[in-house]
């Protein structure tokens, strides 16, 4: 007896040890929800192109600083008038052997035109870096708004969907009460399942919102993200934006680009010049002159220069190539900045159009969607409207509200376009 006490005594104790072991066990902890300047460094650090752009820049720098340093000299050690009947070096008199050295130096500012050449190919790169993480913050920004429509989406059909529930048993207990027909619960019913349908291809389109998402920052799209639309920084003013184009990565990639087309007309004209080369040699001589004396060494100095003949067929031709690469160069950034002109013109229309909705939908349609579906509800219940009337209304205060949200995502979404054209401010 005394041992089954003890027996129930210990595994009381046991119980109660793993209970408060269990309860004081801290809860998983939640992650937290990822803000969208979070995505956005994500997406940053995850893009190749824009670290591909930087390597190039990296690589036409260091390549500029090559570029502008003198060729290697050249050695050229040699064995001189051998008579071949002894290969005797001291046989005769101008058998040596010779050790030369030669520097060549290309024609007039050659080394530093193609120094700078390099530099503004890899201002270049640095601008495409530039202009591809401002490409890459709008599409986080974008795939962002539409996540975050699509979740407001579910939301407010979720709200909806209990007042149809509400609506389905408004019109049962009326029925039962034999003060309307069967064919108004039936109807709510439809509406009710209409509205699944509804929420369920909301889901299908958040899911690919987030797929969207996905391609810049990987699997975190699917985990929790923070309700945030109005995060981003205030737009500018037109005015503002537009004088900001100037300064645009993607134009100052096109400016680099003409740079760099200009130094090779200036390398052109330097072709016009002669380049020259020095050398210097030194030969070892063997044996005694008739008169008996150590015959002397011979130390030698040479001048070579090119001479720029036929400039009609090759330094004309190379110029008038050149000259016509500035051109082209030019013209890719005036359409450039064309382009980004005509983007401006659209998303700042867009944008102001938006607000205008916006404002509207918010002041008026709103408030007055849902009074009118109040109103038709108290109505029905008190017969003083039809169900046909009492549905209108509930489904149109839907709209407005998914209409609504639409047009908060959609300015949010211009605000980045424009965004992209301004620059983040500083």
């Amino acid at each position: 007896m005394c041992v089954y006490s003890c027996v129930r005594r210990t595994a009381g104790a046991l119980l109660a040890v793993t209970a408060l072991s269990v309860a004081n066990v801290p809860a998983r902890a939640q992650p937290q929800p990822m803000s969208l300047a979070q995505a956005e460094a994500l997406a940053l650090a995850r893009d190749p192109l824009a670290a591909r752009h930087r390597e190039l820049a990296a690589g036409l720098q260091a390549e500029s600083i090559a570029d502008g340093e003198l060729p290697d000299p050249t050695v050229q050690v040699g064995m001189l008038n051998f008579p071949t009947d002894t290969f005797d070096r001291a046989q005769e008199p101008m058998t040596q052997l010779q050790v030369a050295v030669r520097q060549a130096f290309p024609p007039g500012d050659s080394l530093a035109i193609q120094s700078r050449h390099r530099v503004a190919l890899a201002e270049a790169e640095r601008a495409r870096a530039e202009a591809r993480a401002r490409m890459v913050r709008r599409a986080v920004r974008e795939a962002w708004m539409e996540v975050w429509y699509w979740r407001e989406a579910e939301r407010v059909v979720e709200d909806s969907r209990a007042l149809f529930r509400q609506l389905v048993e408004i019109t049962a207990r009326q029925y039962a009460a034999g003060r309307y027909n069967q064919q108004d619960v039936v109807r709510a019913e439809l509406e009710l399942s209409a509205l699944e349908d509804r929420l369920t291809e909301i889901q299908t389109r958040q899911d690919t919102a987030r797929a969207e998402l996905d391609k810049w920052i990987g699997p975190a799209a699917g985990g929790p993200l923070a309700a945030d639309v109005t995060g981003l920084p205030d737009v500018q003013a037109r005015n503002a934006i537009e004088a900001a184009l100037l300064s645009h990565p993607a134009l100052r990639a096109e400016s680099a680009v003409v740079d760099a087309q200009r130094q090779r007309v200036a390398l052109a004209r330097a072709a016009y010049k002669p380049g020259f080369s020095v050398g210097v040699a030194y030969g070892a001589r063997s044996g005694y002159n008739p008169g008996g004396d150590e015959r002397p060494n011979f130390a030698s100095a040479t001048l070579g220069f090119s001479l720029p003949l036929f400039r009609d067929k090759r330094q004309d031709q190379r110029l008038a190539a050149a000259q016509r690469r500035v051109a082209a160069a030019m013209r890719n950034r005036d359409e450039r900045l064309l382009q980004l002109r005509r983007q401006l013109s659209a998303d700042y229309a867009e944008w102001q159009r938006l607000g205008e909705r916006l404002a509207l939908y918010g002041e008026q349609l709103l408030p007055h969607a849902r009074r009118n579906a109040e109103t038709s509800l108290s109505a029905y219940q008190n017969d003083r409207t039809d169900f046909t009337t009492l549905m209108r209304a509930r489904i149109a205060e839907l709209d407005t509200r998914l209409r609504y949200q639409r047009l908060r995502a959609d300015r949010a979404k211009a605000r980045a376009h424009l965004l992209y054209l301004s620059g983040e401010p500083k």
